[in-house]
């Protein structure tokens, strides 16, 4: 059987007395037969939707409500990227201003077997560089000048720079504990009391460079021979460190009384100490000795014994570490006649 689809009504067929009511005839005379032949969008209750709609630009209204949106989400957005970019520059330079401090006072961090092994350019000179520069260049002309001592990678141009490009400052510090501080203007690049607020600071305290003067534990005497008798000695404890040039320098205190109770039979004597030396130790390695003297003054030394350091009288290296207050050391004295 042959269907034809142009035939097919799109309703139910409606009566005859109701043909003016149906919506799909243009008329109530039209003679077309039941069903719908040809395009049903050029009938009028399709013509209205189907019909194409053209203009040629927007309405003022429709430029305004879009012109609003567009400056909401400018204003959402502005400070949200101004801020992700700000606190990006802030740890650009809380990295820097890092790098700088751990330079000069080294990294407390590294630590291998138990003993600190990084103390930076004060445990190669003996004190804070005079300036940044000297960190990447001997320009102070000291001895003992391993640098550069900033990070493997660094720029040369940007090292004492913030990152909006502003000079870091670095000098002295009046607070309780400090020497010296590390500071950037921040984001507004200005100084004063009225524009501290965006500052980024770290502070050097002198505990992180000259911790103490304070030595203690023993010495360890070792007689030839088993003293039979209570002797009264004398000794000069040496600390050896870098004197703020680059250069060793020894200094000294004379503990006394050095008692040592001989009972004919014992020649081994650890000996008790707790002394003050004159001036704090830089952090880093201190060589420490002890010298034996036969009276209470430290003025007549004993054959066999060397001042600050000997085959009798052994250095015995201590790294020192920030912050501590005191360093702990078993000195050893040996062939006391």
């Amino acid at each position: 059987m042959k269907i034809l689809f142009n035939k097919i009504p799109l309703y139910p067929p409606f009566p005859k007395w109701d043909l003016k009511y149906s919506p799909l005839w243009q008329s109530r005379y039209d003679s077309q037969p039941r069903g719908v032949r040809g395009d049903f969008k050029k009938f009028p209750l399709f013509h209205s939707i189907f019909k194409a709609k053209s203009r040629n630009g927007f309405t003022l209204l429709e430029v305004i409500i879009v012109i609003g949106i567009i400056s909401l989400m400018v204003g959402i957005l502005v400070p949200m990227v101004y801020r992700v970019w700000e606190s990006s520059e802030v740890d650009t330079t809380k990295e820097r201003i890092s790098d700088l401090k751990i330079a000069m006072a080294g990294d407390p961090n590294l630590i291998q077997n138990g003993v600190r092994t990084h103390f930076g350019y004060v445990g190669d000179i003996g004190q804070l560089p005079s300036s940044l520069n000297n960190l990447i260049t001997n320009s102070d002309g000291v001895t003992n000048w391993n640098g550069p001592y900033l990070p493997r990678g660094f720029d040369p141009n940007d090292y004492a720079t913030d990152a909006w490009g502003t000079q870091i400052y670095y000098n002295s510090s009046s607070g309780p504990g400090e020497l010296m501080e590390l500071r950037s203007w921040g984001p507004d690049r200005s100084s004063g009391p009225s524009h501290d607020s965006d500052d980024i600071v770290v502070k050097i305290y002198s505990n992180e460079v000259f911790p103490t003067n304070n030595v203690q534990s023993a010495i360890n005497i070792t007689f030839n021979s088993a003293p039979s008798t209570t002797l009264t000695y004398s000794a000069k404890i040496y600390a050896k460190y870098r004197d703020g040039t680059g250069n060793l320098t020894n200094t000294f205190i004379c503990y006394s009384p050095v008692s040592i109770p001989g009972d004919g039979s014992t020649r081994y004597f650890p000996i008790p100490f707790n002394v003050n030396l004159g001036a704090n130790m830089p952090i880093g390695p201190v060589y420490f000795s002890a010298t034996l003297f036969s009276d209470v003054a430290c003025a007549n030394i004993i054959p066999g014994q060397t001042e600050g350091g000997g085959q009798n009288n052994p250095e015995i290296l201590v790294n020192v570490n920030d912050r501590v207050s005191s360093v702990f050391t078993n000195l050893q004295v040996y062939s006391v006649p």
